[in-house]
Order: C-alpha cells, then sequence, then structure tokens
C-alpha cells in the first residue's frame, strides 16, 4: 500500500510556546527548535495521534541544549523524504532522555511534513 505524498510540505510554527504537538502528518520533513527553558531538554518523536503517558519510550529523541536553536533535517531519509510514522507524529519536551517526562512549555516549534 503507498501513500499519496503532497507536492508541498505542511509548516506548522508554535505561536506560544508548546511542552508538546501533534502533527497529523505522516512523514516528518524538517524540526526547529527553540528551547527557552533554563536546563537542556529532549525532544521526543512519537508515532502517535495523541500525547502518550509518562514513561512512554520514544521511537526517536534529539538533545537540546539551553536557549538555544537546534535544527533537524529528516528530508533525504526514507523514500518518500522524510521519516515515516503511520499514525502521525506526536513531538514532545521531555526533562529526561530515554522515556517520556512532559515539561512544561518550554518549546518553540516548527515542523515541516507532508
Amino acid at each position: 500500500m503507498s501513500e499519496e505524498i503532497s507536492e508541498f510540505p505542511n509548516l506548522y510554527t508554535s505561536t506560544t510556546v508548546d511542552a508538546s504537538v501533534v502533527i497529523s502528518d505522516h512523514f516528518l520533513q524538517a524540526v526547529m527548535c527553540i528551547n527557552t527553558s533554563g536546563s537542556t531538554i529532549f525532544l521526543h518523536f512519537f508515532d502517535a495521534t495523541s500525547l502518550p503517558s509518562n514513561g512512554a519510550t520514544p521511537i526517536l529523541r534529539m538533545q537540546v541544549e539551553t536557549v538555544v536553536q537546534k535544527d533537524f533535517c529528516f528530508a533525504s531519509l526514507g523514500s518518500a523524504g522524510g521519516l515515516h510514522a503511520h499514525n502521525g507524529w506526536v513531538i514532545a519536551s521531555s526533562s529526561t532522555r530515554d522515556t517520556l517526562t512532559i515539561n512544561t512549555a518550554n518549546v518553540a516549534l516548527s515542523v515541516m511534513s507532508v
């Protein structure tokens, strides 16, 4: 079964700082994150339609240091140009590396997906 891929990506941009965001698209192409907190955070990526409970293990995680911008590009991965999730993507700010411990709203995100 193949999925139809849009020629143009969708762009989600935070209007405020977030603790998590749900992206309904299946292919994640790029993420730009600004950590507004006073400590290192971990962006957790889940193949899901809603935020998992604390303790959930992400399929991907990225470390973001204090008050910096980090850009992650996934467009060259996968046959359709991005990381694939069957359900969609949930991106969450966690205070712990290996399993989700949801933070308060402390990240500004821009997400490109199809």
